[in-house]
C-alpha cells in the first residue's frame, strides 16, 4: 500500500475509533495497528495494539485477546524476544483452550514449540509439535500436518536423532509434494539437507540447492538468506573455508537490518570457525565476542556454550591459556550436559599450563624483586588469615558444585534418551494407535505420562542454582523440589 494510502486509511481509523462501540474500537485498534506495521512503525503498532489487549481484556472479548496475544507474540518472536513471545502465546493458548478453539490452540502450540527451539528446550518443544500435529490429524488438515512433520523433523536434528528426522521429514515431503505452499516445500527440502550435513554433504548440498532455487522463485527473501548461510556451513563442514566465508558474509547485513538476533549469532559463530581455520585468530576472538554478547542477550544458554567453548578454542591457539581457561569454565557453567573425559582432561591440561605459566612468571618476578622479609611475614600472615575465612565457603561451594555436577550427570544421561523414548512412543500412536486394543492403549499412555513426569523431575533439578535440603528418614536428607504453581 502506498504511503499517501496508508497515511490516510489511518487518519480515517483514528477518526472511526471515538464513535465505537467497545468490541468495535478493539477491532479498529487492531485494524490500526495492523497499518502502523506496514508501515514500518513499530512503537506505535506496540502502543496501539497493548491498548487493544487491555480493552479486551476489560469486556472479556475472549476471541480478540486471544488473537492480539498471538500476534504480539509473533512480533516479539520475530524480534528474538523470547520472554514476550511465549508470554503472549501462553495467554493466547490458555485463551484457545476455554474457547475449544482446536486451530487456534495447535497453532500457538506449534509457535510455542518453534521459541522452545530457539532457546534449546528441545524436549518441551518436541511435546508442543506432536500435540499439533495430533490435533491437525484429527481435522484432517494435511497442510499444517505436514508443516507440523517438518518442525519435528528439526527438533529431532537438535537431539542429534537424524534418521527419525529423515523419516518425519520425507513424510512431510509427501504431504507438500502436490501443495500450493512452495515455501513450506522448500523448508522440508532444506531441513532433509541438514538431517544429511556432516555425513553425506553431496546430498546436503543437493537438497540445499533444492531448496534455494525455489525460495528464489518465490521472492521469499528470508528463505534466500537462510540457505545462503546452510551452504557457507555445509562448504565449512568440507574445509572450503574461502568459499563458507563467502556465503555466510552473505546474510550479516540482512540480519543486522532485521535485528535477527539469534539468527545473527549462529551466523557470527560459523563465521568465527572458518576464521579460527583460516588463521586469523584475533578477527575470529572479535567476531565470537560479538556472537556471545547477543547469545546472552536472547538468554539462548545452548548457544553461549558453543561460542564460549569456541572462544576458548581460539585463546589456545594463541597460547594465552588462561583466556582459555577462563572461557572453557563459562562453557562448563552453561552448559546442560556434564563434559565427558576427554573435554574434562582438555580443562586439566588447560589448567596445567596456566598454572605452570603463572608459576614461572612468579618465579622470575622473585628473583627480580628484593622483597623485605617483613613485608613477606605480614603479607603470609594476612594471606592465611583469608584462607581460613575463606575455608568455610569453599566447603559449601563444593558441595553445591557436587550436587550441580550430580543434575548435570542425570540430564545428559537420562534426558536426550527420554526424549528419543517420548518421540518413539508418539511415532507409534502416529502410525499404528487406531490399530491397537485398548488395554495397550492405556499402557502407551501410562508410560507416556511417566516419562513426561521423569523429564519434569530432571528440567527441576536443573533449574536449582543452590539446593534446599529438607528431611527424609532419620539423619538423611534430601533435595526439596519447588513444586510450580
Amino acid at each position: 500500500m502506498e504511503k499517501k494510502l496508508l497515511h490516510k486509511n489511518i487518519k480515517v481509523l483514528k477518526q472511526k475509533l471515538s464513535k465505537s462501540s467497545e468490541k468495535t474500537k478493539v477491532e479498529t485498534l487492531c485494524e490500526l495497528g495492523k497499518l502502523y506495521l506496514e508501515s514500518k512503525k513499530e512503537k506505535e503498532f506496540l502502543k496501539t495494539y497493548e491498548q487493544a489487549l487491555e480493552e479486551s481484556r476489560k469486556i472479556s472479548f475472549y476471541e480478540m485477546t486471544a488473537k492480539i496475544s498471538f500476534s504480539l507474540g509473533n512480533f516479539y518472536h520475530k524480534k528474538d524476544n523470547f520472554k514476550e513471545a511465549l508470554k503472549h502465546y501462553n495467554e493466547a493458548l490458555e485463551i484457545y483452550e476455554k474457547l475449544k478453539d482446536q486451530i487456534g490452540f495447535a497453532k500457538t502450540l506449534s509457535e510455542i514449540g518453534t521459541v522452545e527451539v530457539s532457546i534449546g528446550n528441545y524436549s518441551l518443544a518436541l511435546k508442543n509439535h506432536l500435540k499439533s500435529l495430533e490435533i491437525f490429524e484429527k481435522l484432517e488438515d494435511q497442510n499444517e500436518v505436514a508443516i507440523q512433520l517438518t518442525n519435528i523433523g528439526l527438533v529431532n536434528q537438535f537431539l542429534r536423532e537424524f534418521d527419525t528426522s529423515l523419516e518425519y521429514l520425507f513424510d512431510a515431503l509427501k504431504f507438500l509434494e502436490n501443495s500450493e505452499d512452495r515455501i513450506a516445500y522448500a523448508k522440508a527440502l532444506s531441513y532433509i539437507g541438514i538431517s544429511y550435513y556432516g555425513k553425506e554433504e553431496e546430498k546436503c548440498l543437493e537438497f540445499y540447492q533444492k531448496a534455494l532455487e525455489i525460495f528464489e522463485e518465490e521472492g521469499e527473501e528470508d528463505g534466500v538468506i537462510s540457505q545462503s548461510a546452510n551452504i557457507g556451513i555445509a562448504y565449512l563442514s568440507l574445509e572450503n573455508f574461502k568459499l563458507a566465508l563467502k556465503f555466510l558474509r552473505k546474510p550479516l547485513s540482512y540480519y543486522r537490518k532485521k535485528n535477527s538476533k539469534y539468527q545473527l549469532a549462529i551466523c557470527l559463530l560459523n563465521i568465527g570457525n572458518c576464521q579460527i581455520y583460516l588463521d586469523k585468530l584475533d578477527e575470529s576472538i572479535e567476531t565470537f565476542l560479538e556472537a556471545l554478547d547477543l547469545a546472552e542477550e536472547l538468554d539462548s544458554k545452548n548457544l553461549a556454550s558453543q561460542i564460549s567453548v569456541s572462544i576458548s578454542q581460539a585463546y589456545e591457539l594463541k597460547g594465552n591459556y588462561e583466556r582459555s581457561l577462563a572461557y572453557f569454565k563459562k562453557f562448563s557453567q552453561t552448559k546442560d550436559k556434564v563434559f565427558n573425559e576427554e573435554l574434562k582432561a582438555q580443562t586439566a591440561e588447560m589448567q596445567t599450563r596456566y598454572e605452570t605459566e603463572k608459576k614461572e612468571r612468579e618465579a622470575e618476578i622473585y628473583k627480580l624483586k628484593n622483597v623485605e622479609l617483613v613485608k613477606l611475614n605480614d603479607k603470609l600472615s594476612k594471606t592465611l588469615q583469608e584462607l581460613k575465612e575463606a575455608q568455610e565457603q569453599l566447603v559449601e561451594a563444593e558441595k553445591n558444585k557436587m550436587f550441580l555436577a550430580m543434575v548435570t550427570t542425570a540430564n545428559h544421561q537420562l534426558n536426550q534418551p527420554l526424549s528419543v523414548i517420548q518421540g518413539n512412543l508418539e511415532l507409534i500412536k502416529h502410525k499404528t494407535y487406531q490399530k491397537l486394543d485398548q488395554e495397550t492403549k492405556i499402557h502407551l499412555d501410562k508410560i507416556s505420562k511417566n516419562v513426561f513426569r521423569c523429564s519434569e523431575i530432571l528440567r527441576s533439578l536443573g533449574e536449582i542454582k543452590k539446593p534446599d535440603y529438607i528431611s527424609y528418614i532419620g539423619k538423611v536428607n534430601m533435595v526439596e523440589l519447588k513444586k510450580e504453581k
